[in-house]
């Protein structure tokens, strides 16, 4: 009977070195998988932001591509409608047929309208209201239309047409 109390002592020390060793194999085994997981975590959060920078920098190249781009494109339409605008203020009086707008009135009190120099006389000048009026349309609509242009050129130049 005595080498079973022997076996006890020595079964009881072999089991808690055993449950000792396990303990320590189950703490350092979370540290050693803890410190994997914080490298992975560091090393993926590095790599994340070195592809953020690249894209920074890639939007910032394509940025400035398109600034040049659209200030070739604005000189151009600024270059557009300061033509057209130095055209209209250059231009005489607008003439307006008389086939559109009879004025019997004024038709049957006026004299020959014949003129030496060989002007339209099968016409009449606007009044300076209209006339302006008639030049400020044509400008807007020479605006809008350059603005299109300018708006076509944007979409052609980066790429956006199909």
């Amino acid at each position: 009977m005595m080498t079973v109390l022997k076996a006890i002592p020595v079964s009881i020390y072999f089991f808690l070195g055993v449950m000792a060793l396990c303990v320590f194999f189950e703490f350092h085994g979370r540290n050693v998988v803890q410190e994997r997981w914080d490298f992975a975590k560091q090393q993926q959060a590095f790599n994340d932001q070195q592809q953020i920078d690249q894209r920074y920098a890639e939007i910032a190249d394509l940025k400035a591509a398109q600034a040049i781009t659209n200030q070739t494109i604005q000189k151009v339409h600024d270059e557009e409608i300061n033509t057209i605008s130095s055209a209209l203020a250059r231009s005489e009086r607008l003439r307006i047929s008389t086939k559109f707008c009879l004025d019997p009135a004024r038709q049957a009190n006026t004299e020959s309208t014949v003129s030496s120099d060989g002007a339209d006389t099968g016409s009449r000048l606007l009044s300076e209201e209209v006339d302006r009026a008639v030049k400020q349309l044509i400008l807007e609509t020479e605006k809008a239309t350059a603005t299109g242009r300018a708006a076509q050129a944007f979409i052609r130049a980066n790429g956006l047409a199909e």
